[in-house]
């Protein structure tokens, strides 16, 4: 078998298992991702056009390699833009990183946006839409069983402020070092590793969040404030784009946060925000019960949770990654559509 890229995970391969299947004249749909972790977010999207298909299928890019006969699983978004072959019933899944607002940012960069059989994601990642404030809730609801009342709005919004310069110097930055011939390219004065590192080695408390996100913005302008004031000019041209362009306030710039980096962030307000929802609980356990019967009301509590104070790490990850959510906004403004072009367009 080849072992080319674009000979790999071919809509053929689905195609063959209809003889094992039920006739139908609607098509089959392949969908390849950037990694595993990405799989239960576009296969809750695509699920909702489920109807349309005979089968969707959503999974990693892998080759079999035709001497060993091994297979072997490319991650990443390069692998997947380097595929040929795409069509209605094969299609690549995204993250869409700055590919829209660096011209040049990857020798793809134009694709995104352009190829109807490229899906990507409206803002800069899927865990950005997976933690957008209309939807947080409902992770809580899935981790606690019960509604949590909290704005979380207002803190991506505060988060947003506190790193506002910093992600427009970025962008800025990288436009720089996407021109040939710039000196940037070398110095990388800034780079996301850079940025993104600092932010994630602060502590963020839900009970001090506003105070650790102040000390964020501080921290950045120690590190970063020279070369902010350097490029100020081409900073505040970016913010007056985003703002007209791309109708994004500074209140949203946790759109345009690398995914990871929004989720590590937001990760630690969780523990707290889920550990105290959990003390309050076995708090009002305590005020009903006594003795055994307190002790055996608390322990069937944490059985229905089906976590503790030990594992919750762990937890919020399983269930972040496993029962993704989406705003309707996003879905009826970005996504619906996009899905909807596939089948609008003729195989390349």
């Amino acid at each position: 078998m080849s072992t080319r890229l674009e000979d790999s995970n071919t809509s053929r391969e689905i195609s063959l298992s209809r003889y094992f299947r039920r006739y139908t004249e609607k098509e089959d749909l392949l969908v390849l991702v950037e990694s595993e972790e990405d799989i239960p977010f576009w296969s809750m999207l695509l699920g909702r056009k489920s109807e349309h298909y005979a089968r969707i299928d959503v999974t990693n890019l892998k080759v079999r390699d035709a001497e060993s006969g091994e297979e072997q699983t490319y991650k990443g978004k390069d692998s997947l833009m380097k595929l040929t072959g795409l069509g209605r019933s094969k299609c690549i899944a995204v993250d869409r990183d700055y590919d829209s607002l660096v011209p040049g940012y990857h020798s793809y960069s134009s694709r995104i946006g352009s190829d109807p059989y490229i899906l990507y994601t409206r803002f800069y990642a899927m865990e950005n839409h997976k933690l957008h404030p209309e939807v947080i809730g409902d992770f809580f609801s899935d981790m606690l069983h019960k509604d949590v009342a909290i704005d979380f709005r207002s803190i991506l919004g505060q988060l947003s402020l506190a790193i506002a310069d910093f992600v427009l110097l970025l962008i800025v930055y990288e436009r720089r070092c996407a021109q040939p011939g710039n000196p940037e390219r070398c110095l990388r004065e800034i780079t996301i590793g850079k940025l993104y590192s600092q932010i994630l080695a602060k502590p963020f408390r839900f009970n001090n969040y506003e105070a650790d996100f102040q000390d964020l913005g501080e921290s950045l302008q120690t590190t970063f404030g020279t070369l902010l004031e350097r490029y100020r000019p081409e900073v505040e041209a970016l913010r007056e784009e985003l703002s007209v362009c791309h109708q994004k306030r500074e209140e949203d710039y946790w759109k345009l946060l690398q995914g990871h980096t929004l989720y590590g962030v937001m990760k630690k307000l969780f523990q707290g925000v889920l550990l105290m929802k959990k003390r309050e609980e076995e708090q009002n356990i305590r005020k009903q019960f006594v003795g055994e019967e307190l002790a055996e009301a608390i322990s069937a509590y944490n059985h229905t949770l089906g976590w503790s104070s030990t594992n919750i790490l762990s937890k919020i990850d399983e269930t972040f990654t496993l029962h993704p959510h989406i705003a309707a906004n996003d879905w009826e403004e970005h996504f619906e559509g996009m899905i909807e072009k596939i089948r609008e367009n003729q195989e390349t």
